[in-house]
């Protein structure tokens, strides 16, 4: 009886098994044979790429080997690294699963993405869009992704196809512009010139007190060091876009100024704005922050 029993159990499951594999082999069926490896954009353009555009929101342009978020007329600086690493996610050579619809259900699906609002199309260009010869080397369409949020599909306006990939592009669906800004309190260039810093400056406005540290002097130059990791730690909240007319309108309470010397500096300047503080940068980047990041810069 026992035996039986575990005869019964064990081809039971073999069915079990054979049922969800004929499952899978028919849901995959079309897409299994009709796969290809290839990347979203093409890798040979990857040192070409100049602008790239989020739909109706914002751009990232590069000028002179430096990224910048572009929103309107206004531009500013962008955080290289995840540019960087948004690219290589776009250049990676992945396969791609051909989804099969009928004419009119793609044509639907084509619809519903292209008028939502949550879904982001990419569009990557070898040169700045204000360049007449500018070339369009793909359009990305953000499809819908499965319950499990592991697979996205992805439309290809060019071929009207829609593929389905492994979802690595969570963060660039829909992205705040934020996302891209740089959220440093100097400019790009600076951090390969620390060791050029030769004096801190810190004007207090309120108190109508200046301090001074200087690398040159013996007497302080431990000093001097332990101010300058104290500045360079410093961190913000996130960009405020909307503050550019209150605080050019406002006069600031203390301003830090690095001198790398032959008459170069480097500086920001905080203000206190509705019981809040604010750092505007010489990027004239505006970021809020904390009463004790204030505090670290005076002390």
């Amino acid at each position: 009886m026992i035996k039986k029993n575990l005869f019964l159990m064990f081809f039971l499951i073999i069915l079990i098994i054979l049922f969800f594999v004929g499952i899978t082999n028919l849901k995959y069926k079309d897409s299994s044979n009709k796969y290809i490896t290839s990347a979203l954009v093409n890798p040979k353009y990857l040192s070409q790429i100049q602008t790239i555009e989020f739909e109706n929101k914002f751009n990232l342009v590069k000028i002179n080997e430096n990224w910048f978020v572009k929103i309107n007329e206004n531009k500013y600086p962008a955080d290289t690294n995840k540019i960087e690493d948004m690219l290589k996610n776009f250049t990676k050579v992945i396969k791609m699963y051909k989804k099969s619809y009928s004419k009119k259900e793609k044509s639907q699906y084509f619809q519903k993405i292209i008028s939502s609002n949550y879904n982001n199309c990419l569009l990557f260009y070898t040169s700045l869009e204000n360049f007449s010869n500018k070339e369009n080397i793909s359009s990305i369409f953000f499809g819908e992704t499965d319950f499990t949020n592991t697979k996205i599909d992805i439309l290809n306006l060019k071929n009207d196809e829609i593929f389905q990939v492994e979802n690595i592009y969570t963060e660039y669906i829909n992205p705040d512009v934020a996302f891209f800004i740089r959220k440093d309190f100097f400019p790009q260039n600076l951090s390969q010139n620390y060791s050029k810093i030769q004096q801190i400056i810190i004007k207090d406005f309120v108190k109508n007190h200046t301090i001074i540290y200087d690398k040159l002097n013996k007497n302080s130059e431990d000093k001097f060091y332990k101010k300058l990791n104290q500045i360079l730690l410093l961190r913000s909240d996130d960009v405020q876009l909307n503050l550019s007319e209150k605080i050019n309108n406002s006069k600031p309470i203390t301003q830090v100024i690095l001198s790398l010397g032959n008459d170069t500096t480097s500086n920001f300047s905080v203000y206190f704005i509705d019981n809040k503080f604010y750092v505007k940068t010489q990027d004239n980047l505006i970021f809020g922050i904390s009463e004790w990041t204030y505090n670290r810069i005076g002390e």
